[in-house]
């Protein structure tokens, strides 16, 4: 009997952390960004490209879950992932008329203010109808995300 309660007790005390995990995540100021569900498809994404890139060099191209930008301002993300770091990936631009397909630290966004001191808000209208690798081609050639 005391071998099953150890296996047990393990057992609880391990999906106890992933909850407490899970928890710490989605308390970040960060997260008020995004609805829980494009937080659940931004980390399935990350998941799913993780699992593969093990294997081959190849990813899988997503549409973008969230569009993300500063009200009045020039930055602009389309983000198709999200890492449990917290570190998202998309299309990128800062308003440089350079957008690029990069890695970005929510932490690094969040503190971001367009005009007048407007944080950075979520265009909740914003549906993809093309994958990144197709915003990237447009964006490049418009020297802007257009979407």
């Amino acid at each position: 009997m005391d071998l099953f309660n150890e296996i047990l007790m393990a057992k609880i005390a391990a999906k106890e952390a992933r909850a407490a995990k899970k928890a710490a995540i989605f308390s970040h100021p960060a997260m008020k960004l995004f609805t829980q569900s494009q937080l659940l498809k931004l980390q399935k994404n990350f998941s799913k490209n993780n699992e593969i890139i093990q294997t081959s060099p190849k990813t899988i191209d997503f549409k973008p879950v969230a569009k993300l930008f500063t009200p009045g301002g020039p930055c602009t993300w389309l983000l198709t992932e999200l890492s449990p770091e917290l570190v998202a990936f998309g299309l990128c631009d800062l308003g440089f008329c350079v957008p690029e397909i990069r890695y970005v630290k929510l932490k690094d966004i969040y503190p971001i203010r367009g005009r007048y001191g407007l944080p950075v808000e979520r265009d909740r209208w914003f549906k993809a109808d093309k994958t990144l690798a197709e915003y990237a081609r447009l964006a490049r050639r418009e020297g802007r995300i257009k979407a």
